[in-house]
């Protein structure tokens, strides 16, 4: 919700009191917004407001069911959005799951065994690759349980317990995609994904510029996208338990037609990769 006035529009013509006020939001306009989260854990309720000042809505960018309470409404009015529990949301746009699909086609090999860790619904993992087994590793049973590409599934928190549940030297590729940025533990998670490789098995991170900004670790949102490449690349490096490690970046593509954002962000979000194999 907003306080009434707390629209400006940029060259609005000036009144005895000062920049002129809109009557209604529009997608020019500076404002100061309220957004409260009401939701309910096992445990208690719970209610988190966060104050954003000098939004802009069209520079600044909001999930579509979002932008449609803010947008066309009279100063002053609240709008409201229920989601149902277990609601799974997508951590990719179209062009990001293709690129990473691609990217992971090109260096697991056929008929691998591979590990998702912090996997989700989705494990970017080209059908054409028949791969020999598919673990998952995530915290969501309900978001393992619509990845159809797992055979296994295991649920599990990294950052309480980092060691894998996994015997040694047990598959050819680890994939983490869109969750390294999570990782509280991330020199201990690193150790036990190579235990749990093959000799010469890689282990493939990717990552965007999105993320749930809650859950994250402080120094991420303080990084250049390089720089957070630099960083995920010191995890690799720290044991010295990997070597041949490459980093890869892809910015730049048009948002695909088809795409749930097309209408709001004209670039597709950039994929940054760091990989190494087992020494």
């Amino acid at each position: 919700m907003w306080p009434d006035g707390a629209f400006i529009v940029p060259g609005d013509t000036e009144t005895a009191a000062g920049t002129a006020r809109l009557q209604r939001t529009r997608r020019n306009a500076f404002a100061d917004v309220e957004l409260a989260l009401s939701w309910r854990s096992a445990e208690a309720a719970h209610t988190d407001v966060y104050a954003a000042f000098n939004l802009n809505l069209w520079r600044d960018w909001m999930p579509p069911e979002i932008e449609s309470l803010l947008l066309d409404k009279p100063l002053g009015q609240t709008g409201g959005l229920k989601l149902a529990p277990g609601v799974l949301v997508p951590e990719s746009s179209t062009r990001d799951v293709k690129g990473v699909r691609h990217h992971y086609a090109r260096l697991i090999p056929k008929g691998a065994r591979v590990l998702d860790i912090m996997a989700a619904t989705n494990s970017h993992l080209d059908p054409a690759l028949e791969l020999s087994a598919v673990a998952g590793l995530g915290m969501n049973a309900g978001e393992l349980a619509a990845n159809e590409t797992l055979g296994q599934r295991v649920v599990h928190d990294l950052n309480r317990e980092p060691k894998l549940p996994f015997p040694d030297a047990d598959f050819d590729a680890v994939v983490c995609t869109v969750s390294v940025e999570y990782l509280v533990r991330p020199f201990e998670v690193f150790r036990e994904v190579a235990r749990v490789l093959k000799r010469g098995g890689k282990f493939i991170v990717t990552f965007s510029n999105r993320w749930f900004p809650p859950k994250t670790i402080r120094i991420w949102t303080d990084l250049h996208p390089f720089e957070r490449m630099g960083l995920v690349l010191e995890y690799f490096l720290r044991d010295g338990r990997f070597g041949n490690l490459n980093t890869f970046s892809l910015t730049g593509l048009p948002r695909p037609a088809d795409d749930k954002y097309a209408g709001q962000m004209q670039w597709s979000d950039p994929i940054y990769s760091v990989w190494g194999e087992t020494a």
